[in-house]
């Protein structure tokens, strides 16, 4: 929270201005590395990855349904150094990946 200043010079406290709501950057398929994954406590299948020309590198949500599997492809990849083709819903961090394949070049 932060603070402004009242007409006699006392601290007052001030809620923080949430920022405008931006469109989501669009989604599609792209070829990226897997970095990192794991579960999270609230039972979702975390993954991170870094498309291969430098698009992004963040975390992402595996699709729900399919957690399991996905979390098994993105170990298989970091265990082989493959790259993956993912298809998201955005590229901003947190959106969710709905489909995940192993490449192998």
């Amino acid at each position: 929270m932060a603070t402004s200043i009242d007409t006699r010079g006392n601290p007052q406290p001030q809620e923080m201005q949430t920022p405008q709501a931006v469109s989501g950057a669009p989604g599609g398929w792209f070829t990226c590395s897997v970095t990192m994954t794991g579960p999270a406590e609230d039972g979702n299948i975390y993954i991170c990855l870094a498309e291969q020309s430098g698009k992004f590198n963040g975390w992402f949500d595996a699709e729900p349904s399919h957690r399991k599997e996905m979390l098994a492809v993105a170990l298989a990849a970091m265990t082989t150094t493959h790259k993956v083709t993912v298809y998201l819903t955005s590229t901003d961090y947190y959106s969710q990946i709905n489909r995940l394949y192993l490449l192998n070049v």
